[in-house]
């Protein structure tokens, strides 16, 4: 059964807090991006018989095309530094599971370990990105104010060359270049 809906600048903050307070308990989460698409995969699956509220299927706005950029910024910061790390993060994450026993089929399937397994190593990423950020990068970042860059100009002449060279090298294209 389709609810009703609130319109309003409030409703879509009110839509994603509702999503948010069923997902400790659903089965499944579907990421939407706005509560038109919500609206829209609800209506869908009533057409067709289904009830999502008995199912634990939550369908969670996100709150817009742009949400979705906000939350990438982010981790603006920090990939680099995220991908840098991942496969070492990785490996040696599936090799202690594995040594550990903590891999197993559930439910005659690898699938859910594999899902968690990879959640558990980007968290494990994100953070070791996080203070790499903190601890070295921005420290290193601040010391560009001691040294100034201008894009396309060139600040200092080869140490070979004099300064007859430089003013000169204009003249010294080929006749065909003229």
């Amino acid at each position: 059964m389709a609810r009703a809906y609130m319109g309003g600048p409030e409703a879509a903050l009110r839509a994603t807090a509702d999503a948010l307070a069923k997902v400790g308990t659903a089965a499944a989460v579907v990421l939407v991006e706005g509560i038109s698409d919500q609206l829209a995969l609800e209506t869908a699956a009533a057409n067709r018989g289904r009830d999502l509220v008995a199912e634990r299927v939550v369908i969670a706005p996100i709150g817009g095309a742009h949400a979705i950029g906000r939350f990438l910024t982010m981790f603006g910061r920090y990939s680099y530094c995220m991908y840098i790390v991942h496969i070492l993060v990785g490996f040696t994450m599936t090799v202690l599971c594995i040594r550990l026993g903590l891999v197993r089929p559930v439910l005659g399937s690898q699938l859910p370990a594999d899902l968690a397994l990879c959640a558990l190593a980007t968290i494990v990423c994100l953070l070791i990105a996080v203070l790499s950020w903190h601890l070295f990068e921005k420290q290193f970042l601040r010391l560009k104010t001691f040294f100034p860059y201008e894009r396309g100009v060139v600040t200092s002449t080869p140490a070979y060359a004099d300064s007859a060279d430089v003013a000169g090298a204009a003249d010294r294209r080929p006749a065909h270049s003229r």
